[in-house]
């Protein structure tokens, strides 16, 4: 701990600057509602420092108030308050973009993927602004496999997935080998679309097996016509 201390200076601080104008940015206060509410709750929209203790990339820093209140402070993004205990944004909320427009959705991800490792790679087609990596609720929270990505603009979106199928290569570590991944990826507008098709097709087939049963059910329960008039001469002679 100390040693990890001893180096905050130099290599640490950066990081938790980033992370906290990552947890003010336009991107992700669109889908953090947390973040939103604790914002909404301050009329100047300042957070207490005190917070951001109990988030799970930061306690992963081993940060303490001190270390957020200096990366704050060294933040063109963030402004501290007068006490230097709470900080918030200096700019406004960004008017809310079309996001599905600046977004692609890659598939066929390595299992080592990390928000980090997804974030470097697609930097290459353009300005990185989001990066959503869905996990199984499991104890080992292994991925699912695939990513959404938010860019600045629907240009760099539309470059990205126009590049498909991506290559990514996964470096040797230790006595894993090099693998190489072929992406497929697509704009999460064609993602909508796809799942929308998806979903029309499904319901088209419980339609059709619904109707089949009813129909099957139907037949069984209409009394056979030997059956009926059975039934009919029995009480008619009952009658008699």
């Amino acid at each position: 701990h100390s040693e990890l201390q001893s180096c905050w200076p130099k290599q640490m601080a950066h990081v938790l600057r980033k992370q906290l104008e990552f947890y003010f940015g336009d991107a992700n206060l669109r889908k953090d509602r947390f973040m939103k509410q604790q914002i909404d709750s301050n009329p100047q929209g300042y957070i207490p420092l005190q917070t951001f203790l109990e988030f799970n990339k930061v306690k992963a820093l081993e940060a303490t108030l001190a270390t957020l209140r200096d990366a704050a402070a060294h933040s063109p993004l963030l402004e501290l308050s007068a006490d230097g205990t709470s900080v918030r944004r200096r700019a406004p909320l960004a008017i809310a973009k079309d996001v599905d427009a600046c977004t692609v959705y890659a598939e066929n991800l390595p299992k080592t993927a990390t928000h980090e490792s997804m974030q470097s790679f697609f930097s290459q087609f353009g300005h990185v602004e989001y990066v959503s990596l869905p996990r199984h609720a499991t104890a080992d929270r292994r991925i699912k496999g695939f990513v959404f990505v938010e860019f600045a603009t629907p240009a760099e979106a539309l470059a990205c997935a126009a590049r498909q199928p991506l290559t990514l290569v996964t470096p040797a570590a230790g006595e894993v080998a090099e693998t190489t991944h072929s992406l497929r990826v697509m704009t999460k507008t064609e993602w909508n679309r796809l799942k929308e098709e998806y979903k029309r097709l499904q319901r088209g087939t419980v339609s059709v097996i619904k109707n089949a049963a009813r129909a099957e059910a139907s037949t069984h329960s209409k009394p056979s016509a030997s059956h009926s008039t059975s039934t009919r001469e029995a009480a008619g002679a009952g009658a008699g």
